[in-house]
């Protein structure tokens, strides 16, 4: 457990350092970039097994990249039951070592390398960075170290809807076909601009018939998940051996009782989305979109009891609500009271999942070659 303690406070000291030096670019960046190599250093040093999917597909993806000549074979390959760009991550790292620990150690550095991207184009403008590194750490850090291919596509993604906001499609799209190579479930990348253009709607009848609308569709969607899963599998725009998995139902049917920790999460970000819209700290059409945003992702975690891969697919809407409320957070106007109050919440839950019920098997950290 202190290792990821550890890990965690030197990392939000030197942001919060960084934060401090916005306007220093050499030290701004030079500071992220250490932050970056730390997290990436840490994931890649620990053994297979720290992170369930480590043994499921780690040695797989890494001796079948190894076995290619070069990056224009793996994009050529017809019907590879692989993702390609997870392929040619994993042939790259073979050019260094043949040590599986530096396909670890990439992939983290995949994820963190497009977090902090995303993040210092959204908080550019905005406070609240370290904050949202503090919630990315306890709510994410520990899964990318298990769904490793899908956190790829999630920070891709999320890169991607800053793009999308901003009106630049070309980036956008090139960023969601880059995602969807890493998971397939980058699809999602393509709803949450979505949703940010109907809120930006200004006759409010018609907004609102669209909400309604959307949400409508995603509860269809969500309740009809195994039988899209197969459609998509047939249509072969899913890898048909994941389609396979994700669809079935006896083997992926529950995640178990409903943790207690999140739901006072879920209702301290309406509470905290509620005094923003009062006191108005972020434009109201960016607070309704959070609002959306976070129903769509509690709906999700809540069907993920019936269909435990829904709340993988949430991770797309997490990262933006949890950016939103980062935002919140930074603000004067939110009382210290609160804003602690919500932090401890955060660890707590951290601990009760990845620690106490060791979600993704990340726990404890272990390392041969650190000697841990």
């Amino acid at each position: 457990m202190f290792i990821y303690l550890i890990t965690f406070a030197c990392a939000l000291f030197i942001i919060n350092f960084a934060s401090k030096n916005k306007n220093n670019p050499p030290i701004y960046y030079g500071s992220i970039t250490i932050v970056i190599l730390l997290l990436s250093y840490i994931a890649g040093m620990r053994d297979i097994g720290v992170g369930t999917d480590t043994i499921t597909y780690t040695e797989s993806y890494f001796r079948n990249g190894s076995a290619y000549t070069g990056i224009p074979e793996i994009i050529l390959e017809q019907d590879l039951p692989f993702d390609k760009a997870y392929l040619i991550l994993n042939y790259i790292g073979a050019q260094i070592t043949n040590q599986t620990w530096i396909a670890l150690l990439l992939t983290e550095f995949i994820i963190t390398i497009f977090l902090f991207w995303g993040s210092t184009l959204f908080f550019k403008e905005n406070k609240g960075l370290t904050i949202f590194i503090f919630l990315y750490l306890f709510i994410f850090y520990n899964q990318s170290l298990n769904f490793m291919r899908q956190m790829c596509a999630v920070s891709i993604c999320y890169v991607s809807i800053y793009y999308s906001i901003k009106r630049k499609w070309i980036p956008f799209s090139i960023l969601i076909f880059i995602a969807y190579h890493f998971h397939s479930s980058a699809i999602m990348g393509l709803i949450v601009p979505v949703i940010y253009y109907i809120c930006l709607i200004k006759n409010k009848r018609i907004r609102n018939f669209y909400l309604f609308l959307s949400i409508l569709i995603g509860l269809l969607f969500y309740t009809s998940f195994y039988y899209i899963l197969n459609i998509i599998g047939g249509m072969n725009s899913m890898t048909e051996i994941y389609a396979d998995r994700y669809g079935a139902q006896s083997s992926y049917s529950s995640i178990g009782n409903f943790p207690k920790a999140q739901l006072i999460i879920f209702i301290f970000i309406y509470i905290l989305l509620f005094i923003s819209y009062k006191k108005n700290i972020i434009k109201s059409v960016i607070n309704l979109y959070g609002i959306v945003i976070h129903s769509f992702y509690i709906l999700m975690f809540l069907l993920s009891n019936y269909i435990v891969y829904l709340y993988r697919i949430s991770f797309y809407l997490y990262i933006i609500d949890l950016t939103l409320i980062s935002i919140i957070l930074a603000s004067k106007q939110i009382t210290k009271p609160l804003k602690y109050s919500f932090y401890i919440i955060i660890i707590f839950s951290w601990y009760y999942e990845y620690i106490l019920n060791n979600s993704c098997e990340t726990y404890p950290y272990s390392s041969q070659i650190l000697g841990i």
